[in-house]
């Protein structure tokens, strides 16, 4: 009798679990906020007449989005900013390192798409990307700077995936990685150059929907 009654219990649980990611995938409209870990990858320099490298401290990189849930597929509009102190300036054919007290943030806007693969359980991975753009802004405020203090509106792209947990029928946690990048953005430094951003992203954030 007792192993009735806990395999009752068991299917009552997985049942419930069940109800509540289906709520959790329902249609709808969401808001979400996330923050995390941005890994900035050694980006190229071109212009300067012979081959240079920037390197950047890891940093932090925050963002929201809103969005609409079809069932499986989420489509969403998001804005995020991560802000990056350029660590060296490498000339690695001289060789020649010199360090800078420069950083290079990138403010994005993005068009993003994600499939949710259902579980049955209040666990959902989820994968997917976006297109957009981004705006890279460079700020020195000591003079000869390569990218001195200058902006530059370029492509950007993204492409990740993570897993999200339904709390109840309106709330989620989630936990992701993207890999973030954009294309070569033009800065009147010590002399024009283009320079381009890539991170590695791991993010956490809460989802609610309406």
């Amino acid at each position: 009798m007792k192993n009735s009654y806990s395999l009752l219990a068991a299917l009552g649980f997985i049942g419930g679990l069940s109800l509540l990611s289906s709520s959790a995938l329902a249609n709808g409209l969401y808001v979400e906020g996330h923050a995390g870990f941005s890994i900035p990858q050694t980006s190229d320099i071109n212009g300067l007449g012979i081959p240079a490298e920037l390197s950047f401290d890891n940093s932090g990189v925050y963002g929201g989005a809103v969005g609409y849930n079809f069932g499986n597929f989420r489509a969403e509009g998001e804005i995020s900013y991560r802000n990056a102190d350029i660590d060296e300036v490498r000339f690695p054919s001289v060789p020649l390192t010199v360090s800078s007290g420069a950083d290079i943030s990138a403010l994005s806007f993005m068009a993003n798409g994600y499939y949710d693969i259902k579980t049955g359980t209040a666990f959902t991975p989820f994968v997917g990307g976006g297109l957009g753009l981004a705006v890279l802004s460079s700020n020195n405020s000591s003079s000869g700077s390569v990218t001195g203090n200058d902006s530059s509106t370029v492509f950007a792209w993204q492409v990740g995936g993570g897993l999200s947990y339904a709390l109840n029928s309106k709330l989620s946690l989630q936990a992701s990685y993207r890999y973030f990048a954009t294309a070569e953005g033009s800065f009147a430094g010590a002399s024009n150059v283009d320079v381009s951003f890539a991170s590695h992203e791991l993010l956490a954030g809460i989802r609610y929907s309406f």
